[in-house]
């Protein structure tokens, strides 16, 4: 070795030795936990929420689930965690994992449909046929009388078709007030 080396080795020691914890930086202290998120089908459900909370610590962390389903926390500290699922639309689902250092802690989660209800609101509103008695009527708009074609322009040309089998005796039939017997 060539002295200008050993020189920039007995430095590179020299800052390092009030510092040891450099040389253990690069180990992880650390566990993740992934997975996917599927239905009772199989088929997988994207954007879920994802939750995990450190039992012993309250830390909490969150993610969602992207376009395969998948999830991926990474970074915690070794424990125990629950871990819930939710979506909606499904139930949501919890579970307890353990993460361990330099672990990766894989849970599949399947949720189910939700229990759905409804809730239906009938108001009281009146009959749409008429039980009390055999009346039949009917409310034209002056339009759509104006635009029938009537031979003569009565307006009681249109009730004579509804009545006719109820009425007996004279019943005026044309605009100059003619009668005209009618019988069953």
């Amino acid at each position: 070795m060539t002295a200008p080396t050993r020189f920039v080795l007995r430095l590179a020691a020299l800052l390092c030795a009030p510092f040891p914890n450099l040389a253990f930086a690069q180990t992880q202290m650390t566990g993740e936990t992934a997975g996917t998120v599927r239905d009772g089908q199989g088929a997988i459900i994207v954007s879920t929420a994802i939750r995990v909370a450190n039992i012993a610590t309250g830390e909490r962390r969150t993610t969602v689930t992207d376009r395969s389903g998948d999830y991926a926390l990474t970074f915690l500290p070794p424990g125990v965690y629950e871990l819930t699922v939710s979506s909606p639309g499904f139930a949501t689902a919890r579970k307890t994992l353990r993460v361990s250092t330099s672990q990766i802690t894989t849970v599949g989660v399947v949720l189910s449909v939700a229990n759905t209800s409804f809730e239906v609101t009938v108001t009281d509103t009146p009959p749409l046929i008429q039980s009390d008695g055999p009346q039949l009527a009917t409310q034209l708009e002056a339009e759509t009388v104006t635009n029938l074609p009537l031979p003569t322009r009565n307006f009681l040309q249109l009730a004579l078709p509804l009545v006719a089998s109820t009425v007996r005796g004279n019943m005026p039939t044309a605009a100059d007030g003619e009668t005209e017997n009618v019988t069953d």
